[in-house]
């Protein structure tokens, strides 16, 4: 591999070492012509004969010396261009040779890495793209499903309110139409209460606060609670009355109450609470869980049914995990399709 400029330089001194030469022979000739007139002029006319074949020789050597370099330069310069047009197509595996000259060579490695800079942009740029549409999509789900469980409660409240403006209702539909009112205006803080976590959950406000309870009297609570929002629903409990852990009682009592309803919504039978070796499960006789869903089932706003919203916005799953990440603990899932799912987790 040669430098373009010692190609050159070369060429060049070879040049005037050969114009040094014919100045030299066309001076002789005026000398002669001048002063040699003694000299025959047969001699003359050979000498300047010899003189024209000599230039003529050079001035065609030079002739193909140069067009060999624009040969070389040419050749040098089509690859980088053939180069820079594949990867103006985004064909960042093209690949470039310069075989002539040094420099071309430093243009040409100079250029690879900067198509390597480009194509790494290109990727963070894309994975950038595919994830704001994932986080577009995401949010316009989450859009959705609000919007889907507050009007339902709020079309009964306010169905409910104008009945209630009637005249002539008796004092046990005004009750009923009251209780009604009340439920649903319970629902409606149950997914305020919901989406105000998890914003305090992935913010990280909320720290664990350790305290000593008892974990059947907390897991009885829940199941009644969900006994009477479901009534034909029925939750066993398999847990020692006087097992105390030391946790924070508030969020395990979320991650428990979670477990529980999302069991409830999936099985028709019986769910069992159980505690055994320092480990609590939920498990559930439902319709279970294809394994090519379990990893995605504990994803924000993932909704096992995607034409279902009775799945609480596709939240709950994800809030248990983050609340267990913070307790130092992490949900493990079985399930098997047509047979039941078990949703468990070790209490430090």
């Amino acid at each position: 591999m040669r430098k373009f400029k010692d190609h050159l330089h070369s060429h060049v001194l070879l040049l005037a070492v050969v114009l040094l030469l014919l100045s030299s022979v066309v001076s002789l000739m005026l000398y002669y012509l001048l002063f040699g007139s003694k000299i025959e002029s047969d001699r003359l006319v050979l000498i300047f004969l010899n003189t024209s074949l000599l230039v003529g020789a050079v001035s065609g050597l030079w002739y193909l010396i140069f067009r060999r370099i624009a040969f070389e330069v040419k050749q040098d310069t089509d690859a980088i261009l053939g180069y820079l047009e594949d990867v103006s197509h985004k064909n960042y595996g093209a690949t470039i040779r310069s075989e002539h000259f040094l420099e071309f060579l430093q243009i040409s490695l100079k250029m690879k890495n900067l198509v390597k800079k480009l194509q790494k942009r290109d990727k963070q740029r894309r994975k950038a793209v595919a994830k704001f549409r994932v986080s577009s999509r995401q949010k316009s789900d989450i859009l959705s499903a609000i919007s889907h469980e507050i009007k339902n409660p709020i079309t009964a409240i306010l169905g409910y309110s104008e009945a209630l403006m009637e005249d002539g209702l008796d004092h046990e539909k005004q009750k009923r139409f009251l209780k009604k009112i009340v439920n649903n205006s319970a629902k409606i803080t149950a997914i305020i209460d919901k989406l105000t976590l998890l914003s305090s959950l992935e913010e990280g406000r909320s720290e664990p606060k350790l305290e000593k309870f008892n974990l059947y009297e907390l897991s009885y609570q829940i199941a009644l609670d969900a006994q009477i929002s479901r009534k034909q629903s029925r939750v066993e409990l398999d847990i020692p009355a006087d097992v105390m852990i030391k946790s924070d009682k508030i969020l395990m009592q979320i991650v428990i109450t979670n477990l529980v309803e999302n069991a409830l919504k999936y099985s028709d039978k019986m769910v069992l609470v159980q505690f055994k070796d320092s480990h609590l499960s939920v498990t559930d006789q439902g319709i279970g869980i294809e394994s090519s869903k379990l990893k995605k089932i504990t994803k924000k706003y993932y909704r096992v049914k995607a034409n279902s919203w009775d799945n609480s916005m596709g939240l709950g799953l994800f809030i248990v995990t983050t609340i267990l990440k913070e307790l130092g603990s992490r949900l493990d899932i079985s399930s098997h399709p047509n047979e039941g799912s078990s949703f468990s987790f070790e209490i430090k």
